[in-house]
């Protein structure tokens, strides 16, 4: 079933507001994704990233004195390309097509799962706690498949 699917079959949503209601947001990283791959577009979504101006926090440690310091850089192409590498490397172990870039996933939030920062991670740990560890990125779509259903009763 899940094999006929594309990810242009995840609905487009159009208005931020309605994804923060309704859905979580996905986590993007391959062990998440699978999730949604998993779900499929009955139960996730994809909003375009809007224009938005990533930073990302750089964190240095000097190992000689232990004496560290911190800030912010604007997140790159090079950045969007390393995370497009593994995101899709791990994918492709699962024999699931690239995701597109320029999107945020989301996943209609489970009745069960209440709402905030953490729910993904509700998500996740019920899927971790069935089996799909991660080590096997097919194991997580199996397992996730099996144990989504009941999330959403």
């Amino acid at each position: 079933m899940w094999q006929d699917t594309t990810w242009s079959d995840f609905p487009l949503l159009s208005d931020p507001d309605e994804a923060t209601k309704d859905y979580v947001e996905v986590p993007d990283n391959g062990f998440q994704l699978c999730i949604e791959w998993a779900a499929g577009p009955a139960l996730g979504a994809r909003l375009p990233r809007g224009p938005e101006i990533r930073q990302v926090e750089v964190n240095c440690e000097d190992r000689l004195t232990g004496t560290s310091n911190s800030h912010m850089t604007p997140w790159t192409e090079e950045d969007d390309n390393a995370v497009d590498f593994f995101v899709n490397s791990y994918l492709a172990e699962a024999g699931i097509p690239a995701r597109p870039r320029g999107y945020r996933w989301f996943l209609k939030r489970p009745p069960s799962i209440s709402p905030g920062n953490d729910a993904f991670n509700q998500i996740s740990s019920a899927v971790i706690k069935a089996g799909g560890d991660g080590s096997q990125a097919a194991e997580v779509v199996r397992v996730a498949q099996r144990i989504l259903p009941e999330l959403y009763d």
